[in-house]
């Protein structure tokens, strides 16, 4: 059982990712510039920033999730 929470929980990150980085690209690609070039470079950023994002959001949230099982495996708090 615990396996499957854990296959569960991996899978909703991932999709949480991808939906979010989605949705955050093409906010960004709704105002991208004109000239071409410009558009190339501004289009390559908005992808890294786009994934970066939740991405760290979600390490984050798991880093602070086993942060709190250690501490209750210690007996802190």
């Amino acid at each position: 059982m615990y396996r499957v929470q854990k296959v569960w929980k991996s899978l909703l990150s991932i999709w949480f990712v991808a939906a979010t980085a989605v949705m955050m690209f093409r906010c960004f690609v709704a105002g991208a510039p004109e000239e071409q070039s410009r558009a190339v470079i501004y289009k390559i950023l908005a992808v890294i920033v786009s994934v970066i994002m939740p991405g760290s959001m979600c390490a984050m949230a798991y880093y602070i999730e086993r942060l709190h099982g250690r501490m209750k495996e210690y007996g802190i708090n």
